[in-house]
């Protein structure tokens, strides 16, 4: 839909709720994001791997997140790491192709962790966590490779200045 008819069918909601209510209906828009950054999988793997070497040392005959290995205490990271990866925006298939699987592995993993979210399941909460805490030491909050041009508006966001003016008015 282009910006044009989106403001063609805001205004006719607002004349439409204004008539049958009889209230004035202000409509803010969020302001346009820039992309998002992706974790590329080669890291996450990376940090996924090395958050369970860490607290599993007795399993480093495993070489990496792409061997197929069944222990229970393996597939709570491997589950962790696709469930963080789609989170992230990674394709199904991508991640599938990335680990050497196929995309049905994927999304019974994808269901698994979000199984293991619900009942609480500590090791998997615990692998979990290992693997944020291995990203942010590994990666950080900020993605190295930004090229980012100096600022020279605020970065407050101007539909909240313009919500707090209409609502002074009506005070």
């Amino acid at each position: 839909m282009s910006d044009y008819h989106k403001h063609r069918a805001i205004e006719a909601f607002k004349r439409h709720f204004k008539t049958e209510h009889g209230v004035d209906v202000y409509v803010f828009l969020p302001k346009v994001t820039l992309a998002r950054f992706k974790v590329d999988l080669n890291l996450l793997e990376g940090c996924t791997y090395n958050a369970f070497i860490k607290n599993n040392p007795d399993l480093k005959h495993i070489k990496s997140m792409k061997d197929r290995v069944r222990t229970r205490r393996f597939m709570a990271y491997y589950q962790a790491m696709c469930q963080i990866a789609w989170v992230d925006g990674h394709r199904k298939n991508y991640i599938a192709n990335y680990l050497g699987k196929n995309h049905a592995s994927i999304i019974n993993a994808i269901r698994q962790a979000d199984n293991f979210f619900f009942a609480e399941d500590k090791e998997f909460l615990h692998a979990y966590r290992e693997i944020l805490k291995q990203i942010l030491k590994d990666v950080g909050t900020i993605p190295k490779n930004i090229k980012e041009k100096l600022k020279s508006k605020s970065s407050i966001d101007p539909i909240w200045d313009e919500a707090r003016r209409f609502i002074a008015q009506d005070n």
